[in-house]
């Protein structure tokens, strides 16, 4: 995972499956994030797009509002952990 991932499409395809699977605090979420530097040599991570159309809001809206105050300079691993898209008890680990 690169800082420059964060809140992409991919991202909410994930947090959303998550956010369905685990609604509540019953169980546990642990998130291992393997973090690489941020590579300059080419354009990926520009899909973020997914947050102007109407049919991401109706997905998920909550997710996909938190998601997209995370864009431009606060696309970063630490935003996707603490704008609490998933369970207060989740636990994250970043792996470097």
């Amino acid at each position: 995972m690169q800082d420059r991932y964060s809140g992409d499409v991919g991202d909410f395809g994930k947090f959303s499956l998550l956010r369905k699977l685990l609604p509540d605090e019953e169980f546990k979420l642990g998130i291992i994030w393997y973090a690489f530097p941020n590579e300059s040599h080419n354009n990926d991570g520009r899909h973020i797009e997914y947050l102007d159309t109407p049919e991401y809001r109706i997905c998920d809206q909550d997710l996909r509002d938190k998601l997209k105050n995370i864009t431009g300079n606060k696309r970063l691993i630490s935003e996707l952990e603490d704008i609490h898209i998933l369970p207060s008890n989740t636990l994250f680990i970043r792996l470097y």
